[in-house]
């Protein structure tokens, strides 16, 4: 019984290894939808989408990506990965953040990224 226990766990680790390798492979390489420039054009909000992962591991209809505030220079200032990066939407700026809504798992939320001042 001991060696069957072994089993088992090596088979869930290596399973767990492989779909965390696979999703970190997609976030490697992405591809740009969509970009919000601020008011006085000095900052930008620019979207990036995974790359669409065979069998479902993204889930069905989602589409992770990741956020990225630009300044003019296209330096990032401040980034962050979304589940779902096409509910982005509400995108107010401040004079040191941006504000958006997303959704995730049904839930709206509300957040903000710094603009690195």
């Amino acid at each position: 019984m001991n060696w069957f226990a072994r089993v088992a766990f090596a088979y869930v680790f290596f399973v767990i290894a492989g779909i965390t390798l696979i999703q970190q492979l997609a976030r490697a390489d992405r591809y740009f939808v969509f970009s919000v420039p601020s008011g006085d054009r000095l900052y930008r909000l620019v979207g990036y989408r995974d790359v669409r992962l065979p069998f479902g591991l993204t889930g069905f209809g989602r589409s992770p990506g990741e956020l990225e505030v630009h300044d003019r220079a296209d330096r990032v200032l401040d980034s962050r990965h979304l589940d779902d990066v096409m509910t982005v939407r509400d995108v107010a700026w401040g004079r040191f953040h941006v504000d958006f809504s997303y959704d995730r798992g049904g839930e709206t939320y509300r957040t903000e990224m710094d603009l690195g001042q």
